[in-house]
């Protein structure tokens, strides 16, 4: 339970180590990833599937869905919640909202936002799912300094209040 940072150069394998984590690359052979009681990867058994982690993950860039609103995008993740298979918690849409500024936001298309409004919606797409574990690649990277203090005070309340976990990459 709580953050867990990774720091180091460029190149250095950070994201390629979030990327394993979350299911989407493989690693060698010999490689084991666990989370709590399951283990999600080993040389024994097939790795589990990227659905049945219950991981929410926030990479560098913005993945939010050109077609849909900022609501729409919350809103297809807040459809796919864990909670029912992984937390007691689960997050709530207007909670959510507000703890990231987002009601302002709601109507608009993602080119209308700046990297650092895209970059919250992101981060709130990915706690609506309620996930597990959180992987969060340099996701601050595209916000000013007021706005990532807001979002890191964000972040280590969601950590004080359910315990949820979560591993920080980071230069």
């Amino acid at each position: 339970n709580g953050i867990t940072a990774v720091f180091g150069p460029s190149g250095s394998g950070k994201s390629s180590l979030l990327n394993i984590i979350a299911g989407f690359d493989q690693a060698d052979a010999a490689s084991t990833v666990r989370f709590k009681d399951d283990t999600w990867l080993n040389e024994k058994s097939i790795p589990t599937p990227i659905e049945q982690r219950g991981v929410g993950y926030v990479t560098q860039a913005s993945t939010l869905f050109t077609h849909l609103t900022v609501k729409d995008n919350l809103l297809f993740s807040a459809k796919r919640n864990f909670s029912n298979r992984f937390n007691t918690y689960s997050f709530e849409f207007a909670d959510i909202c507000e703890r990231f500024k987002l009601y302002p936001l709601l109507k608009r298309m993602p080119d209308k936002l700046s990297g650092g409004e895209k970059q919250r919606v992101v981060i709130a797409r990915a706690l609506l799912s309620s996930p597990r574990l959180i992987l969060l690649d340099e996701p601050l990277n595209a916000l000013d300094a007021i706005s990532k203090e807001e979002i890191l005070s964000e972040l280590a309340t969601l950590r004080n209040e359910i315990a949820l976990p979560m591993l920080y990459v980071t230069h």
